[in-house]
């Protein structure tokens, strides 16, 4: 097993992070401040022939695949630019995928060098104010009128609408059928007509540099020719060519976790206490040890996501199913990456008893454990996050159970009065508690534990040791006073 990357990964790494670089963190800052588009990080980026990274080469881009588009978002964002950096170049690598799979010869040739250069700005119109994640129950409509579709509706969360010049834009081309809910929907890429969508900018906390907008189609007209794929299979084309999106998604953030992480160290460096770095201090070192740790791993687990995805012949390890019959096998390569950056490293929840752990358990999964607490070798499980927060039951299924809570700290430690709790009433807290619902406390009575937390000796305090010195210091004084008197 090989974990090195290529020459040329390496060199993208090298390439990508001395350009980003070349914007400071004052220039984010303004961007952020003004709420500008990054115009000249763009161009920056696109003079230097990075947006067609995955674009195939016969249409002006690199050709290159998922692992170094995610190397070069990855450098972007430990840049310190942020999501105000990689989002726009991330716009250039990912909604153009759907043209480059699905669309005519035509089609690439006339609109890809263009994504390449940066003078076709994108935005992407899926996500509609009453449909949520349901994609399905989109209302955006596009009716077939001679050679055009004309396309009324209304999208929300639109990215860069206030800049583009097209727009990838799911319509319903056909009434919703509820037993195959995602057909009927239809890619088109079209001409932003500013004439027929009106943009209303969405204010937001972050992100400001790059737009987030609702948009607003009166008789939008798309010809024939802008269908991208199949009319109805428009959901299928775009899942299939997104979903390697979740990958780069989640090495970005492990990207802004670099950012920060140089800026604490640096910090660490030059911050000096009683003569010397803090960063000397185990109290500061080992945290940023153990962030660098979780970075790691989760860099790690995104490159492994990549690779399993771009080489079909390793997906059956992944484990995981694909969503349906409709989408590729390519669709198997669900990286764990994004949900451990979404998750901000926490720890799953684990059950544990005295010789097995189950994480994340389901709610069979805690009966049945639960009810294998015989008093005998089984007399203990545990329920929680880590080991400051955590629902324990002890006892067994014959005498029944008491309950310990532990909320953060030894010192918000509870427990029942009654120590003889019915199987079938701890089992439904476990899972009340599995699912954050906390209700099911009030239907006990709970006492604190008086755990008394061991305190440093007077002789190891501040204030042992300056009353010390200054006792010193007086006998010295007194000292000297005594040899100076005649």
């Amino acid at each position: 097993m090989d974990f090195a990357l290529t020459e040329s990964q390496e060199v993208i790494k090298k390439e990508v992070g001395a350009l980003a670089r070349t914007f400071s963190l004052d220039y984010w800052l303004e961007k952020d401040d003004r709420a500008e588009y990054p115009s000249d990080f763009v161009k920056a980026f696109a003079d230097n022939g990075w947006l067609g990274i995955t674009i195939p080469e016969e249409y002006g881009g690199a050709g290159l695949g998922v692992t170094e588009a995610a190397l070069m978002l990855h450098e972007i964002c430990a840049s310190g630019a942020g999501t105000s950096g990689c989002s726009p170049i991330h716009f250039y690598v990912f909604p153009p995928t759907p043209l480059v799979k699905y669309g005519t010869e035509a089609m690439k040739r006339k609109y890809l060098p263009g994504i390449v250069s940066g003078e076709t700005v994108m935005a992407f119109g899926v996500t509609e104010p009453n449909a949520g994640t349901d994609t399905s129950r989109i209302t955006t409509r596009a009716e077939k009128k001679g050679d055009r579709w004309v396309v009324n509706g209304r999208k929300v969360w639109t990215t860069n609408a206030q800049h583009a010049n097209r727009i990838l834009l799911l319509a319903r081309t056909s009434d919703r059928d509820p037993a195959k809910p995602l057909k009927g929907m239809t890619l088109f890429f079209a001409d932003f007509d500013r004439e027929a969508i009106t943009v209303r900018l969405i204010h937001k906390l972050g992100r400001a540099a790059v737009d987030s907008n609702e948009i607003f189609i009166d008789n939008l007209e798309i010809p024939e020719e802008d269908v991208v794929g199949t009319v109805g299979e428009g959901f299928y084309h775009l899942l299939d060519s997104l979903n390697p999106e979740r990958i780069v998604i989640g090495i970005e953030a492990v990207g802004i976790g670099r950012a920060a992480l140089d800026r604490a160290v640096q910090y660490a460096k030059e911050r000096v206490v009683f003569d010397r770095p803090i960063g000397k201090n185990q109290a500061i070192a080992h945290p940023l040890a153990h962030a660098m740790a979780q970075l790691d791993a989760a860099e790690m687990m995104c490159l492994k996501a990549a690779w399993l995805f771009e080489d079909p012949s390793l997906q059956d390890r992944a484990g995981v199913t694909a969503d349906g019959p409709q989408l590729p096998r390519r669709t198997r390569a669900r990286p764990a990456a994004l949900v451990l950056a979404l998750r901000g490293f926490a720890m799953d929840l684990m059950l544990s008893t005295h010789d097995t752990g189950y994480e994340r358990p389901d709610e069979p999964t805690i009966a049945k454990v639960l009810a294998s607490l015989d008093g005998g070798r089984n007399v203990l499980a545990t329920l929680g996050t880590s080991d400051a927060s955590y629902i324990q039951a002890s006892g067994s299924v014959q005498a029944g159970f008491g309950l310990d809570l532990q909320e953060g700290s030894i010192e918000r430690r509870f427990r029942t009065r009654d120590r003889a709790l019915p199987l079938a009433w701890v089992t439904e807290a476990f899972q009340r508690y599995a699912r954050a619902d906390l209700g099911w406390r009030d239907q006990v009575e709970w006492e604190q534990e008086r755990i008394v937390v061991p305190r440093d000796s007077w002789t190891n305090s501040w204030a042992a040791y300056i009353a010390l010195m200054v006792a010193v210091a007086g006998a010295i004084w007194l000292w000297h006073t005594w040899r100076a008197a005649p």
